[in-house]
C-alpha cells in the first residue's frame, strides 16, 4: 500500500459518519447503505450503530438494507442474506 493509499484509507471513517449524519436526518422512509461503518474503530462502530442503526437508534421504524462486513451487528438484526460469487448462498432471520 503506498502512502497516498493510507492517507485516503483513514479519510474514509469521517467521509462515512458525516453521509451517515446527513441520511439520518434526512428522515426517508428506506435506506440503502453500502458498508457505512467501514474505517472505524470498533468502539465507534458500535456507538454508531446503537445510536443510529441499530434497533434503538435514530433510524429505528424504517426499512434499511445494509450491506457490511461487520459481523459482530447481525445478532441484532431482522434479517440477513449472505452473498458469495453474487448469488445468495444463505438466508434467514434471528
Amino acid at each position: 500500500m503506498c502512502p497516498d493509499d493510507r492517507r485516503h484509507e483513514s479519510l474514509r471513517g469521517p467521509k462515512q459518519q458525516l453521509s451517515l449524519t446527513w441520511a439520518a436526518y434526512r428522515k426517508a422512509a428506506v435506506y440503502l447503505m453500502d458498508n457505512p461503518l467501514v474505517g472505524l474503530d470498533t468502539h465507534i462502530t458500535q456507538h454508531i450503530f446503537n445510536q443510529v442503526i441499530g434497533p434503538g437508534g435514530l433510524l429505528q421504524g424504517t426499512t434499511q438494507t445494509l450491506v457490511t462486513h461487520t459481523l459482530h451487528i447481525l445478532p441484532q438484526v431482522d434479517w440477513i442474506v449472505v452473498l458469495a460469487d453474487r448469488v445468495i448462498i444463505e438466508m434467514g432471520s434471528n
